[in-house]
């Protein structure tokens, strides 16, 4: 993810986490005008806030297993459960995991932004992203076509992927002259021992 990708989802968090503590405030949620209107806004915002958590690598902690009254398991998304009065009650959901996981989730976007800043300056990130982008290009295009089928999970891209990185690394030594260093002076010192 860029700087301004991840600035957009720690914007979208802290939004959903202050509606969200607003809504914890209110004294008949689900029925109360002012508490509804602030569940409508969050509603817009809960999709997003659920695929922000997911990148970040929170995706189990935001589901929960419960029993149902007939023994199965059920997996419930406390996310999508603040709108569900019904789930709320039947499984006693605990109104403060939320907050916890969206504070935890901001703490780890706030030092993901603060890595992505340093790089924005980084003129070899860019040419590393931009080249990135152009081997990763044909896979895109496949899969918007229609083919629905998980590229970045086979072994065969993961190799593509890094030749083609060792192939950049390689060009970016000989571009600033490295390569010749590299190749030269260490390789000599190698070869001594």
């Amino acid at each position: 993810m860029t700087y301004f990708e991840i600035k957009n989802r720690l914007m979208q968090l802290r939004a959903f986490r202050g509606l969200y503590a607003d809504f914890l405030n209110f004294p008949d949620r689900y029925h109360y005008t002012p508490a509804v209107i602030t569940m409508d806004k969050m509603r817009v915002l809960v999709s997003q806030v659920i695929q922000s958590l997911i990148n970040i690598g929170y995706g189990e902690k935001m589901i929960r297993v419960e029993k149902k009254f007939d023994g199965k398991k059920v997996r419930i998304n406390i996310f999508k459960a603040i709108f569900r009065e019904r789930l709320q009650r039947r499984y006693s959901l605990d109104d403060e995991i939320p907050l916890k996981i969206l504070d935890s989730a901001i703490a780890r976007y706030e030092g993901r932004l603060w890595r992505e800043r340093i790089l924005l300056f980084n003129p070899v990130y860019w040419v590393f992203l931009a080249f990135d982008y152009f081997l990763k290009l044909p896979f895109y295009i496949i899969q918007n076509s229609g083919v629905e089928y998980r590229f970045d999970k086979t072994l065969s891209y993961k190799i593509y992927l890094a030749v083609g990185h060792f192939i950049l690394f390689i060009y970016l030594l000989k571009i600033s002259g490295l390569y010749n260093w590299l190749s030269r002076d260490i390789l000599a010192l190698l070869i001594k021992f």
